[in-house]
């Protein structure tokens, strides 16, 4: 999703939410495919080093492994696509890149095998089980630090953030107090260098059939484009409500700047949270224009009914994406292993709380894939948690900024 935080480096697309974990699909294209066939001869390296299997961690899945066939199933889909001749070197050793895919392959079916086994025997005898599989199938690698980088030396070695498809509400037609439009990409150039302010406030691109919803603040419109997609929720005057996402669709070629900087050095907030900057413009819509001037750049969106993609194409999925640096990680369907604490999951989700130390965290650990990437996300070992686009992920990813580690498994 490409966006000046989050970002990933093509189109977004929607998510469609099921009760139970996060997605639900019904053919090959919700799952991301087709795509064009392409042959894959590249070498890609990573800053990584062996780990001896009798330092292999603990593993334990926080979710019972939910919702990751499906993050594998979409993965495999688009290694489908390719002729996978290149190589891929971890910890120093060179190995062909269809070890990602069959180490993907062999993982699923280890899942089956758990969820077998759960359904006749105690969980913690079916985890016993598993850490043995993974002993005997996987080699497993940590990202290799040096002096010159962050965190080198520690025993939590990594950092881990979160994003999200920010939740709006919104109109399909504009009325009192829904009056600001998200636009669509203006195909004439003769618009497409417009400013934020000027699209915002001077009504640059209005009436020009580039509306797309409207909706109650201008500040949900500036989130969106720092997570990259938007989930909106218009509700309708029956009582029924429709959801479609809006996608990344290009920018205005100006310069993007987060306004928490801004506001900062302005001395208007004390404290760079979400909330704090929310609260501040929901008080001071005085100062709007001079804030939101700060940063020009406009992101373009476009409504979609499917599922937000990564940087390589591939569907993300709640809880199960990750996004890291592309020049660390240029390969993405790595199968990774994080350890760390996220905000607790507990249906009690302040949007407001301007102090991330009120807010509760728990110990967590989980099986990713690395199908993404951020501008924003740079280092060996810096991570960016996908969490989905409910409310929870908008909190999660609202309050996560915690240590932890993160080991990637790759086939013997």
């Amino acid at each position: 999703m490409k966006a000046p935080h989050r970002m990933c480096l093509l189109l977004m697309s929607m998510l469609c939410a099921s009760p139970a974990f996060g997605l639900e699909f019904s053919n090959l294209n919700t799952l991301g495919g087709p795509y064009e066939y392409e042959v894959d001869a590249g070498t890609y390296r990573t800053p990584t080093t062996m780990v001896k299997e009798a330092n292999y961690p603990i593993f334990s899945d926080d979710y019972d492994l939910r919702g990751m066939k499906l993050a594998i199933a979409r993965q495999l889909v688009r290694f489908k696509s390719k002729s996978l001749t290149g190589k891929i070197i971890m910890g120093g050793v060179s190995y062909p890149l269809t070890k990602v895919k069959t180490s993907l392959e062999t993982f699923n079916e280890m899942i089956d095998a758990f969820e077998e086994c759960v359904n006749r025997q105690a969980k913690d005898r079916c985890y016993e089980e598993f850490n043995a599989a993974i002993r005997q199938k996987f080699y497993v690698f940590k990202p290799l630090l040096t002096s010159k980088d962050p965190r080198y030396g520690k025993e939590n070695f990594a950092m881990f953030t979160g994003y999200n498809t920010h939740r709006i509400e919104g109109r399909l037609q504009p009325d009192a107090e829904f009056k600001h439009a998200i636009y669509a990409h203006p195909k004439n150039t003769k618009f497409n260098g417009k400013t934020r302010v000027q699209i915002d406030f001077d009504n640059a691109l209005a009436g020009r059939g580039l509306e797309i919803v409207y909706v109650k603040n201008l500040f949900d419109v500036y989130m969106m484009h720092v997570q990259g997609s938007g989930r909106i929720t218009v509700n309708n005057p029956d009582g029924t409500a429709n959801d479609f996402f809006l996608q990344y669709d290009g920018t205005n070629k100006q310069r993007w700047a987060f306004i928490s900087l801004y506001m900062a050095k302005k001395g208007y907030i004390v404290n760079g949270s979400i909330p704090s900057q929310r609260k501040f413009m929901r008080e001071n819509p005085d100062k709007e224009r001079e804030i939101y001037g700060y940063c020009p750049s406009y992101i373009y969106t476009k409504a979609t009914p499917n599922v937000p993609k990564g940087s390589d194409v591939v569907p993300v999925t709640d809880g199960r994406t990750i996004a890291q640096d592309n020049a660390f990680y240029p390969f993405k369907g790595l199968l990774a292993y994080i350890e760390s604490e996220r905000p607790v999951e507990n249906g009690n989700y302040n949007q407001e709380e301007e102090l991330k130390s009120n807010v509760p965290f728990m110990p967590f650990s989980r099986f990713f894939i690395d199908q993404d990437t951020g501008g924003a996300i740079n280092g060996k070992a810096r991570v960016d948690i996908y969490f989905g686009s409910d409310e929870y992920a908008m909190f999660a990813a609202m309050y996560q900024h915690e240590l932890g580690k993160i080991h990637f498994l790759l086939l013997k």
